[in-house]
């Protein structure tokens, strides 16, 4: 990149289209988990397919986004319970197990 080397792994999609993602960049991709011995559809880099494909996981990240945040919001209103400090003897009592 720029006129210098880098590491990187080469995925291969339908046509032999290839792309490279950097070693930095790694986090980004998963290994395809889908039904055991099922081959997964290869796509063809750019095209409608390909599009659609994106939108849906678009889409479905958005969605689960959206219910975390609903999640944490409901969490955050909920009313708690404050247990009391712990007793001298039950604090003694307890430090027994993390000699």
């Amino acid at each position: 990149m720029n006129g210098k080397e880098q590491e990187a792994i080469r995925l291969v999609f339908r046509d032999d289209d290839l792309l490279y993602v950097s070693i930095h960049a790694l986090h980004k991709i998963s290994k395809y988990s889908g039904r055991e011995g099922a081959h997964p559809a290869i796509s063809k880099l750019g095209s409608g397919e390909w599009e659609n494909k994106k939108a849906k996981a678009k889409k479905k990240v958005k969605d689960i986004a959206k219910e975390l945040i609903s999640l944490y919001a409901k969490r955050k209103q909920a009313p708690g319970f404050a247990f009391a400090p712990d007793s001298f003897f039950a604090s003694r009592t307890g430090n027994i197990f993390y000699l």
